[in-house]
C-alpha cells in the first residue's frame, strides 16, 4: 500500500475510469533553516536553502516586540484610559497556541511559518515554506508538530482567481524544522488537513479522506467518497470533503470528524488510525452543509465534543421535489434580526461520540461562529449571541451586540465576515468568552483627519460561558496606521487572536497590518 521515501501512490492508479487521486510524498532531507538574530537590529531572519533543491522563493523579517512600539493613541483615547499592552510587535496573525506558544502567519506578505512566545512577544523561530510553494493560507499544531497548508496563487481569469493550497508541510514545533511535505490536488480549502495525535487527516477537494502518519508522511489509509460525489467535484473551487476538527478519544484512538461528499453523505466521525467511520450524520433532504462555518468544539463539560453543523435549505430552484424536515428539537434563536437579513440558517448540535442530534437552533441569520466552553455551546452573529446548554439545548443567556453607528453594511461584529477565510473574531478559554466590542463611539467608517471626526474606540470584552456575566472590559487603543490611514472602525474592526497564559492577543487593525498587541487580562 506504501511506496518508496520518494512517494506513493494507490494500488489502482492508472487504470482508466479510476477516480482515485495520487499524493506524491517528497522526502526532502530536512531544512536546516537559518534562525539569525541580528542583536544591532532586533530582527529574526528567516528562508534557508534545502539541500538539493533551488534556494527558497521566500525570506522572513520580524521585528523584535517592544512595550514602547504601541500604536499611535489620540487625545480622545487616552481620555477613555484605553488599556495598556504589555508588549506589540508586528508578528503576523497568531493562529494557534499550544502551551505558551502561538504559532500563526508573519513576514512581509504573511507568506512565513511563525512560533512566538505569548508571554513576551518574542519570536522562537520563523522560516520560510519548502521550494516552488510561495503562498501560506494557514496552519494547524499541536505539542510536536506544526502542518503548514501552501500552494500558489493562479490569477488566471474569472473562477481561478482564488488561491489554491497544492501542499501541505509538516514542522518541528519545537524548532521550525521541516520534516516532510507533500504534495495534494490543487484544493480551495483553508487548511485541509488536521492533526490526530500521531496521525494526520487530510480532506481532498473529489470527497476522499487520508490518514498520513505525522512522523513521515506516509499514507496509512484512504476513505473513498461515493462515485457520484467523486464525479461531479470541481477542484479548488467546491471541495466535496472537509476537516471540521477533533471528537472524542475512543480507546486510545483520536477521531476525526469530517465531512465525506456534503451533497450524497453528510459529516462523519472517523478513526484517526484505520480511517473506519465511528458514524455518519446525514445532512436532511434539500438542506446543504456549510462546511466553513461548520466546526467541533469542546464545551468544557467531561471533555465532550459537540460538532456544530450549520445547514440551510437549497434554493428552491435546485430543491428536490420532497424536502425533509429540520432535525429537532427546533429551538428559535434569541438573536434579534436588526439588520434585516433575508439569508437564514438553522446550527444542528451533534454528539461527536454517537453522532445523534441534541437540539437545532433555528434562523439564525447573518454569517456565524460556534464556540463551546463551561457546558454550553454558543452561537456568536455579527448581531448577537445566543448561548445554551450543550446537552440539550435549554437556554443559558444571550444578547445582541450593540453599536450607535453600526447598519446593515457594518453591523456591530463584522469581523464575522472573515471567520470562513481564517481570521479568528472571538475566541472561547478557560470558560470565557473573549470579543472586541464597539463603544458608542466608534465610526462606522474610516474616520477623518483632525478633532472633529476623532477615532471611536473598542473594547475587548470577556464574558462568562454559562451566565453572560461581563467579567472584563479592556479598552483598546485607537489604532491609526500613518502609513495607510486605515483606524479601527466598524469597517476595519480589530479582532481577537488568542487568550492565553493570562494574555489576551488582538489585532488592532483587521486587514491592514501585522501588528499584535498582547494585553493582560485582570486576575
Amino acid at each position: 500500500m506504501l511506496g518508496s521515501g520518494h512517494g506513493f501512490v494507490d494500488a489502482d492508479i492508472g487504470k482508466r475510469g479510476s477516480h482515485s487521486r495520487v499524493i506524491a510524498l517528497i522526502r526532502r532531507p530536512a531544512a536546516i533553516t537559518a534562525l539569525v538574530m541580528a542583536g544591532s537590529l532586533g530582527v529574526v531572519a528567516c528562508g534557508g536553502q534545502t539541500v538539493g533543491s533551488e534556494l527558497a522563493s521566500v525570506s522572513c523579517s520580524l521585528p523584535s516586540a517592544s512595550a514602547s512600539g504601541s500604536p499611535v493613541t489620540t487625545a480622545a483615547a487616552k481620555e477613555q484610559s484605553v488599556a495598556v499592552p504589555v508588549w506589540s510587535s508586528a508578528i503576523g496573525r497568531p493562529s494557534t497556541v499550544v502551551g505558551g506558544t502561538a504559532y500563526g502567519t508573519g513576514g512581509a506578505a504573511g507568506d512565513c511559518i511563525t512560533a512566538i512566545d505569548v508571554v513576551t512577544g518574542q519570536v522562537d523561530w520563523t522560516v520560510a515554506p519548502p521550494p516552488g510553494h510561495p503562498e501560506l493560507f494557514g496552519m494547524v499544531a499541536d505539542a510536536s508538530t506544526v502542518l503548514a497548508v501552501t500552494g500558489a496563487n493562479p490569477g488566471n481569469g474569472p473562477g481561478l482567481d482564488a488561491p489554491t493550497v497544492n501542499e501541505i508541510a509538516a514542522y518541528n514545533s519545537a524548532t521550525g524544522r521541516l520534516r516532510w511535505d507533500v504534495s495534494i490536488p490543487d484544493d480551495g480549502q483553508q487548511v485541509p488537513g488536521l492533526l490526530a495525535g500521531s496521525f494526520v487527516v487530510v480532506a481532498e477537494a473529489d470527497g476522499s479522506l487520508l490518514g498520513l502518519s505525522e512522523t513521515s508522511g506516509h499514507q496509512i489509509w484512504r476513505d473513498r467518497p461515493p462515485k457520484a460525489c467523486a464525479a461531479g467535484t470541481q477542484d479548488g473551487l467546491q471541495p466535496n470533503a472537509a476537516v471540521l476538527g477533533l471528537g472524542p478519544v475512543v480507546a486510545g484512538v483520536p477521531t476525526v470528524i469530517a465531512t465525506s461528499c456534503a451533497e450524497e453523505g453528510g459529516v462523519v466521525a472517523i478513526d484517526a488510525a484505520t480511517g473506519t467511520r465511528r458514524w455518519t450524520w446525514n445532512v436532511p433532504k434539500g438542506w446543504e452543509l456549510d462546511q466553513q462555518m461548520s466546526n467541533t468544539d469542546s464545551t468544557g463539560a467531561s471533555g465532550a465534543v459537540t460538532v456544530a453543523a450549520v445547514i440551510s435549505l437549497i434554493p428552491p430552484a435546485n430543491a428536490p421535489a420532497t424536502v425533509a424536515p429540520a432535525p429537532g428539537p427546533l429551538l428559535p434563536t434569541k438573536i434579534a434580526n436588526v439588520y434585516g437579513y433575508a439569508e437564514t440558517d438553522d446550527v444542528v448540535m451533534v454528539d461527536a461520540l454517537t453522532g445523534r442530534s441534541f437540539w437545532d437552533l433555528t434562523n439564525v441569520v447573518g454569517r456565524l461562529l460556534p464556540v463551546g466552553g463551561a457546558g454550553s455551546m454558543c452561537v456568536l452573529t455579527d448581531a448577537g449571541v445566543d448561548c445554551r446548554r450543550a446537552t440539550d439545548g435549554a437556554a443559558l443567556w444571550s444578547m445582541n451586540w450593540t453599536a450607535d453607528n453600526a447598519s446593515s453594511s457594518h453591523p456591530a461584529m463584522q469581523c464575522m465576515d472573515q471567520v470562513g477565510s481564517g481570521q479568528s473574531c472571538a475566541v472561547a478559554a478557560s470558560g470565557l468568552l473573549y470579543v472586541a466590542l464597539p463603544t458608542a463611539s466608534t465610526p462606522a467608517y474610516l474616520p477623518l483627519p483632525g478633532p472633529s471626526s476623532p477615532p471611536g474606540t473598542f473594547a475587548v470584552t470577556s464574558l462568562r460561558m454559562d451566565t453572560g456575566k461581563v467579567v472584563t472590559k479592556l479598552p483598546l487603543p485607537a489604532f491609526v496606521d500613518v502609513q495607510t490611514s486605515i483606524a479601527t472602525s466598524l469597517s476595519a474592526p480589530p479582532a481577537v487572536l488568542i487568550a492565553a497564559n493570562g494574555l489576551v492577543l488582538v489585532t488592532p487593525d483587521y486587514e491592514e497590518t501585522d501588528i499584535v498587541e498582547a494585553f493582560a487580562t485582570p486576575k
